[in-house]
């Protein structure tokens, strides 16, 4: 599973023999408990996905977590790289997550394990088991809580506390009460080398307690039967989604097309207006379709929005349904309640739907969002002129990944001869890149000791000055 295009594109030149599927997690419908394991590294980020199947609002990790949980069969294993916040954070997402599964153990990596695919931030591998049968009445597992840990000033779960050897380092304080306590985790030695070798050794320790426990992961009682996980039909219709046939209207399951029983005139009309919106999202895909072929998708699917909303009103129409009181702010908590619409949103494509609106809660009304009147997806332009020389040199190297002298004097409305030549000379540029991190060598005009992997400075003060003033004298022109 993989949103980015590129990333997916690249993923299936690597291992041509898998299956790749270029979405986001929450549009995509997998066919419950059919997987026997789900292995990945979840992303972070402050965003909550929108999925009308989710049992309540979910912080990114916790949603995949969740989800690849709900794919794998019982005692089948999930294995994923989170934030450590899934086991040192809110107890309710725990919660949540040991309804179906039980923990089989965790590994707390050091800081910066990632560091040099772009992020500095602790992280765990966990790894958990769908149960074959309900969970007993006993006491509660251990990691469903975590513990403030005075010294650490932060909370830490009590499956570290009592386990520390599946920590790879020693746990320490960072950060302050201005951006936040944060915990760091210090592996002594040469990390190349021990973080593999301590890795290892904590991931035998799971497998051994698990087997002590019982909790490994159950064969299928036919090997033989493992098929292709069904996400669409043999008309690529994907796996949930409703669709009309002979005027019916059904909807495809396990690769089927099921008739739905008393569908109303409201999920009709529904459909299709998601096949309008797709039809016009799939031709704006390509940059090279005219404004001509676009125009009469674009009259389809403003005519097919027109007739839902004088029947049935806004798209996004719902019920603010006040909550309790939130224990950190002590302000009250909001929910939508949104009608039915005939069992539309169990549709993949319903958040598509509901995008075609922008919708104002306060006044209760909604307004066409832009792709009913303007094409929304083009071709990228690069910018012809640059606001000053770091702006230009930024420019410079994401379309050629060097330095260019022609292309920065361009962006900056120079000549050649007028961008400053740095120390090494231009035939050593290649080599150069941007460095996070300026040495005072950098600092110095034409300083002979700069290097490579140090971003070229030279003639600091007057170079912007002079480029600027290029740039106004061009403007007023």
């Amino acid at each position: 599973m993989e949103r980015d295009p590129v990333s997916a594109r690249i993923a299936s030149l690597l291992h041509p023999q898998a299956r790749i599927v270029t979405a986001p997690l929450e549009r995509v419908s997998l066919p419950p408990a059919s997987f026997d394991a789900a292995v990945g590294n979840v992303p972070f980020a402050d965003v909550t996905p929108y999925d009308p199947n989710a049992p309540r609002k979910l912080s990114l990790h916790t949603y995949f977590l969740w989800r690849a949980i709900r794919a794998v069969r019982p005692g089948g294993l999930v294995a994923m790289v989170t934030s450590r916040y899934t086991l040192d954070g809110d107890d309710q997402a725990r919660e949540l997550l040991a309804e179906d599964a039980d923990l089989l153990g965790a590994v707390r990596l050091p800081t910066g394990a990632f560091h040099d695919q772009g992020t500095d931030v602790v992280t765990d591998v966990v790894v958990l088991r769908r149960r074959t049968a309900p969970a007993g009445d006993g006491q509660a597992p251990l990691w469903l809580a975590a513990e403030h840990q005075p010294a650490l000033r932060t909370p830490v779960n009590r499956y570290f506390l009592a386990h520390p050897e599946q920590v790879l380092g020693r746990m320490a304080p960072t950060g302050g009460a201005r951006y936040g306590h944060v915990l760091d985790v210090v592996l002594d030695g040469d990390r190349a080398t021990a973080l593999e070798a301590a890795l290892g050794e904590a991931a035998d320790r799971i497998v051994a307690d698990a087997a002590q426990r019982h909790l490994t992961a159950v064969p299928r009682r036919d090997p033989t039967a493992v098929g292709d996980v069904t996400l669409t039909d043999r008309a690529g219709r994907k796996d949930g989604s409703f669709h009309l046939v002979d005027g019916a209207v059904h909807q495809v399951r396990g690769g089927r097309l099921v008739r739905t029983a008393r569908a109303g005139a409201e999920l009709v009309a529904l459909v299709q207006l998601r096949d309008a919106a797709l039809a016009l999202l799939d031709a704006e895909a390509d940059p090279d379709t005219t404004d001509g072929a676009l125009a009469p998708l674009r009259a389809r699917l403003n005519r097919r929005y027109d007739h839902y909303a004088a029947r049935y009103g806004p798209l996004n129409r719902c019920t603010l349904v006040q909550g309790p009181r939130d224990a950190d702010t002590g302000l009250p908590t909001w929910t939508r309640r949104r009608p039915p619409m005939g069992g539309f949103r169990d549709d993949p494509d319903y958040v598509t739907v509901l995008a075609l609106e922008v919708y104002d809660d306060d006044t209760r009304t909604a307004a066409k969002a832009p792709i009913f009147h303007q094409r929304v997806n083009r071709r990228p332009q690069r910018p012809e002129r640059a606001r000053d020389a770091a702006a230009a040199v930024a420019l410079c190297l994401d379309q050629h990944g060097r330095l260019d002298v022609p292309t920065i004097a361009r962006l900056l409305g120079l000549t050649p001869a007028e961008v400053p030549t740095p120390t090494p000379t231009p035939a050593t540029w290649p080599r150069w890149r941007p460095s996070s991190r300026p040495t005072s060598a950098q600092g110095r005009s034409g300083s002979s000791s700069a290097r490579p992997g140090s971003r070229p400075r030279t003639s600091r003060r007057s170079w912007p000055r002079r480029s600027a003033a290029r740039s106004r004298s061009a403007t007023s022109r």
